[in-house]
């Protein structure tokens, strides 16, 4: 190029232009990479959930999933829901893998939680139709929606208390212990029944004749109680379960009172025929020494 050509290369307007355009390339340069990434995971109303769990011609595999705690799930949750808490999701990946392409709802109590695991699943596991219920179980049952709920009452040990002395109430009442028999030898509930939780299924027949009737049914904390209860009532269509809540050692918490070896009599109360016969024998002793008596002070005045 001439030397002519060179300056009308740099004339004024094209030095403008040249450095106009360095500015901005440099500006580009500088700025930031902003990545977008797409949603990982799928956010859902209840109504949303309801209708697609209720839709079975486009969602025939649907898994509803809880990731709650085992309590809570146990208290109430969605109809074939399948419970692994949030924290175990990594642990037990392989019970959701065949799930990998299949629509999941994931919930919890309220949200939060759900989340969570919705974007655990979808970035570290990399599943595709996972759909986080907003506003959780809670929101789920404020919208009239059902749930499952245990076909058994909890109860208080203080309700308990009350039911198993309300005569009038509960005539019939009966008190389970589904401990094992060290235990109920070492202490129980006065006029207990003892069957191990596990021998509840061989020894139905000896609670059929309760079938229609309140049974209280316990354990050492509740645990095992809950269990036998569930039992009772699903599998045996008993109807007036009630789980006493914190078991013997609630009750005992609660200043209630318990039967021990030192009280004898096995915590049963006494038959009637016996207390008949004990003031039986107390009249007959007592016209006995009348008679005695009687009889030496006329002797005496004769």
């Amino acid at each position: 190029m001439t030397f002519r050509g060179h300056q009308k290369l740099f004339t004024r307007k094209n030095v403008i232009k040249i450095s106009l355009i360095i500015f901005i390339i440099s500006s580009f340069a500088q700025m930031p990479i902003i990545s977008v990434k797409a949603e990982s995971y799928t956010d859902i109303s209840v109504q949303t959930a309801y209708d697609m769990i209720n839709n079975k011609t486009l969602y025939p595999d649907l898994f509803i999933l809880d990731v709650r705690e085992q309590y809570e799930y146990e208290g109430n949750h969605l109809y074939n829901a399948t419970l692994i808490p949030r924290l175990e999701i990594d642990s037990r990946i392989s019970e959701l893998l065949p799930y990998n392409d299949t629509e999941i709802i994931v919930y919890c109590m309220t949200g939060g939680r759900s989340a969570l695991a919705s974007q655990n699943l979808a970035e570290n596991h990399n599943f595709t139709k996972i759909y986080n219920m907003l506003g959780g179980i809670n929101t789920w049952i404020g919208a009239g929606f059902p749930v499952w709920t245990p076909p058994y009452s909890d109860i208080s040990v203080q309700t308990a208390y009350d039911m198993i002395n309300n005569k009038t109430l509960y005539p019939n009442l009966l008190i389970l212990d589904v401990r094992e028999q060290y235990e109920y030898d070492e202490s129980h509930l006065y006029n207990a029944t003892l069957i191990p939780r596990l021998e509840i299924d061989g020894r139905i027949t000896e609670l059929l004749p309760y079938n229609d009737t309140e049974i209280i049914v316990y354990s050492m904390t509740g645990d095992k109680s809950a269990l036998a209860s569930q039992n009772l009532a699903e599998n045996h269509n008993f109807t007036k379960i009630y789980n006493m809540l914190g078991g013997i050692n609630g009750w005992i918490s609660g200043g209630f009172p318990v039967w021990t070896p030192e009280d004898g009599t096995n915590g049963q109360s006494q038959p009637t025929i016996g207390i008949s016969l004990n003031f039986f024998f107390v009249i007959l002793i007592g016209t006995v020494l009348f008679v005695i008596l009687y009889a030496k002070k006329h002797r005496s005045a004769l």
